[in-house]
């Protein structure tokens, strides 16, 4: 599983108003619960990446499993607790 993150300028600016329902650790910060999902997922890589141009008011993912022809699934905008879930359920599927 690919995890990318947009941190492209818009994205980068938009983490903070990001809701992850998390309240200790790193895992305050959207970038920083995909972190701590993918060190407990095997095989599992994070790429911060610069503008995938497909945000509109908030940070957007975008995941890809290995031998998968397909471009890969976005989450965007990733903004509130269920959506940063979402995503999280995502790479976990793939664990």
């Amino acid at each position: 599983m690919t995890v990318v993150i947009c941190d492209g300028h818009r994205c980068h600016a938009l983490q903070g108003r990001t809701d992850t329902g998390v309240a200790e650790g790193e895992a305050v910060t959207l970038l920083g619960a995909l972190r701590q999902k993918v060190r407990a997922t095997r095989w599992a890589i994070l790429i911060r990446s610069d503008c995938l141009g497909a945000c509109d008011k908030a940070p957007v993912v975008l995941l890809s499993r290995r031998g998968d022809r397909a471009a890969g699934l976005l989450f965007g905008p990733v903004e509130q607790p269920g959506q940063v879930r979402a995503v999280l359920d995502a790479v976990r599927a793939d664990d």
